[in-house]
């Protein structure tokens, strides 16, 4: 009985509600995880850039997961044969790419790979932009940053650079290691120090949005209050009716 009337169970309309009350309160739930996620993850950037610039000497695989938004120096020699293009990035509303290369650490037998920053994409996107590289040997410095990630879908391309071996559709972080041979660090280093004037090095800044993932919280929440309203007057109704 509820309220003086009794409730007919009807197993379709409660799986019904269970469903879609689980589905939009586990919705509302992941937004608010994401405030916290987002919230830790400036946190993080703001102990990260009052710290001392690292040395790579200093870091193992282990710990240098542990300084991402840390800023670190490294000495060594950038292999330029070995540098390669990934496109698909847009800066001020321009088409272009990134332009990475493996970096030699002295002493070290690891390599670094170092993202060396922005540069606009020709007409032709198969005809490769021009910059310059100093071979020698180097200090560099720029912020320990996590690679980006593959993509969930590839279009059913098995490598990402199948048109151009410098040009790469996307980063693929495992194809570039078994490509190339190379014993990497498992980050990249986006590179501050101004080695070369035609590649742009404005690194775009972490936004946390968390006022949009509140908002979608309360969306979602609201969802769920309103399959819960329906639930119970539907039943009400019909419970009322059969009295």
């Amino acid at each position: 009985m509820f309220f003086g009337f009794r409730y007919i169970f009807n197993p379709l309309m409660l799986f019904l509600f269970l469903l879609f009350f689980g589905v939009f309160s586990a919705l509302s739930l992941w937004q608010l995880n994401r405030v916290y996620e987002k919230q830790s993850t400036v946190k993080q950037i703001e102990f990260a850039n009052q710290q001392k610039p690292l040395s790579f000497k200093q870091l193992t695989d282990g710990s240098v997961l542990e300084h991402i938004f840390y800023r670190a120096s490294a000495t060594g020699r950038f292999n330029s044969d070995s540098c390669f293009f990934v496109e698909n990035v847009v800066m001020d509303g321009e088409p272009g790419m990134y332009v990475y290369c493996p970096f030699d650490l002295d002493d070290e037998n690891r390599w670094l790979l170092v993202n060396m920053g922005w540069i606009k994409r020709g007409k032709n996107r198969l005809q490769l932009p021009e910059y310059q590289i100093d071979s020698g040997a180097v200090v560099i410095e720029g912020f320990i940053k996590q690679p980006r990630s593959k993509p969930v879908v590839t279009s059913g391309v098995d490598k990402p650079n199948t048109e151009h071996e410098k040009l790469w559709v996307y980063f693929d972080f495992d194809s570039l290691k078994q490509q190339s041979g190379l014993d990497f660090y498992p980050i990249e280093l986006q590179l501050t120090s101004d080695l070369s004037h035609n590649l742009h090095r404005q690194w775009p800044q972490f936004k946390a949005k968390t006022g949009m993932h509140i908002g979608y919280a309360i969306h979602w929440a609201a969802f769920a209050l309103v399959t819960l309203i329906l639930f119970i007057k539907f039943n009400f109704n019909k419970a009322k009716h059969d009295e």
